[in-house]
């Protein structure tokens, strides 16, 4: 698969091309036992980083590159924190989008009815309708899967530094080890909201 990739990168030399090919190389890799994929994961998501633009497929790979951390028995602490940093460029990246904070409604697409053929104004008129119409059923879709992809980075903080007694590490202190480190990249009032969503 990976012979396979190199030859299709070498065939599509667009940035945004190379970037969908090493992404999807290693999110098959994750996909396919993230702990014994671990180092290909972690070279073909900073490939990806390297050259994407997209927001979906950027915050895809933080998700996965914070997925490759070692968080087992006495690397937790220190991996708890690559793992938050990583997720954390994610989420500034995502919050840079603007999104709102709920998942917009898709837009209605209406049929185009029984107007096709005639040639005239009102065919013009429902084609112009219709094409407007998906367009932005197609901009809600995109913001609906950032915001998607924004609260997994959420999550999975969460999971990292909600405090649980019956899960290794979790404990009382983790938030404000998170607080701090959140700090150092967000805003106060990004810092107290992310906290807030972490700590429900």
């Amino acid at each position: 698969m990976e012979k396979r990739a190199v030859a299709l990168a070498k065939r599509y030399t667009a940035k945004d091309d190379q970037a969908r090919i090493w992404g999807q190389l290693a999110w098959v890799a994750g996909q396919s036992g993230i702990d014994r994929h671990t180092q290909f994961v972690r070279k073909y998501a900073t490939k990806c980083l390297g050259l994407s633009r997209d927001p979906l497929e950027r915050g895809g790979m933080y998700s996965l590159l914070a997925c490759a951390v070692d968080l087992s028995g006495f690397a937790f602490p220190k991996g708890r924190r690559e793992a938050a940093d990583t997720l954390l460029t994610g989420y500034r990246e995502l919050l840079a989008q603007q999104l709102p904070r709920s998942a917009p409604e898709l837009p209605v697409v209406e049929t185009i009815g029984d107007v096709m053929g005639h040639g005239d104004a009102e065919e013009a008129q429902a084609l112009a309708r219709h094409t407007a119409q998906k367009a932005a059923r197609e901009e809600a879709r995109f913001i609906r899967n950032q915001i998607d992809r924004r609260d997994t980075l959420v999550r999975q903080l969460r999971d990292l530094y909600k405090p649980d007694a019956k899960r290794h590490g979790r404990t009382a202190d983790g938030p404000a080890e998170l607080r701090t480190l959140a700090a150092k990249r967000l805003t106060d009032t990004q810092v107290d909201l992310l906290m807030k969503k972490v700590e429900e």
